[in-house]
């Protein structure tokens, strides 16, 4: 073995020797190693951007995950999103009041790039808005459902909680289908309104053992406030709506920005503009 290693390593030790006794093959080996780098640099450009890329999407998950209601336990009905949600079904104001006076919920999945497209809209929310909702009564509050977590033997923990509090999504989904007032409360054409209520309606169908059944992002507005005295309100549920990215174009907002991306959300904590009750009726 040492005299195959010793031949080897006397090759390229010729190798090196030749190169450098070679005044003609220098200037062209640089010249090469130039054109090399030249040639390699969309290459470097690409991988950088994809790892960079990489980088954000693992932030954006990362963003959800640290506001997420706990799902453990969801076999037995026993998990912190069961007793939320047997709490709006109650009316358990106690309870609900243990996330705040009003705050958004919305249900995700790691690969849903729209959810990740919401992630600048809710950080600027926060960032610009906060003092408009910055009271004792409801400082701005964001959680959020992982619909795609599951327990050691590989099954969805939220088809155990859809299927157990499939009577409060039934109502909510009865009532915002139903109402033309439901909380979107945009100008939009009765195609849209058509895809609006088909993706309410997919709230009624548990989610099933290949995670599918919920349209992801669905966030919801909870408020029991006073300010949350809407015309459409099941159990504290004020509002619903889906890829608010989707939704921007239509309602007048840039949707390549946070900042409006931002209003949008400030527009719905608040009651105002597209989501003033009156908007609609005029």
């Amino acid at each position: 073995m040492k005299n195959v290693l010793r031949v080897i390593g006397g090759f390229f030790v010729k190798i090196g020797r030749w190169i450098a006794n070679t005044a003609w093959i220098q200037p062209l080996l640089i010249v090469g190693g130039i054109f090399a780098i030249i040639f390699s640099i969309p290459y470097i450009k690409s991988g950088i951007e994809t790892a960079v890329e990489s980088a954000k999407v693992d932030e954006d998950v990362e963003f959800y995950k640290g506001k997420a209601i706990s799902l453990t336990n969801a076999e037995t009905h026993e998990s912190d999103l069961d007793k939320l949600l047997t709490a709006l079904e109650t009316k358990d104001t106690d309870e609900i009041g243990k996330y705040g006076q009003k705050f958004f919920l919305t249900f995700v999945t790691e690969d849903c790039s729209y959810c990740k497209d919401c992630v600048a809209g809710f950080k600027e929310f926060e960032s610009k808005f906060s003092t408009l909702v910055d009271d004792a009564s409801s400082p701005y509050k964001l959680y959020s459902v992982m619909v795609d977590t599951t327990n050691d033997d590989g099954k969805y923990l939220a088809k155990y909680v859809f299927e157990e509090h499939q009577n409060l999504f039934d109502s909510i989904v009865g009532e915002y289908s139903e109402n033309e007032d439901y909380p979107l409360l945009l100008n939009v054409t009765s195609s849209e309104k058509s895809t609006l209520k088909s993706s309410i309606e997919k709230l009624q169908k548990a989610i099933d053992d290949n995670g599918e059944g919920l349209e992801t992002p669905t966030t919801f507005m909870i408020d029991i406030s006073a300010t949350g005295n809407r015309e459409v309100n099941v159990n504290g549920v004020t509002g619903i709506f889906f890829n608010y990215t989707t939704l921007l174009s239509t309602a007048g907002y840039d949707a390549s920005t946070p900042l409006y991306k931002a209003k949008f959300l400030a527009d719905c904590w608040e009651y105002k503009n597209l989501f003033d009750p009156e908007h609609n009726k005029d």
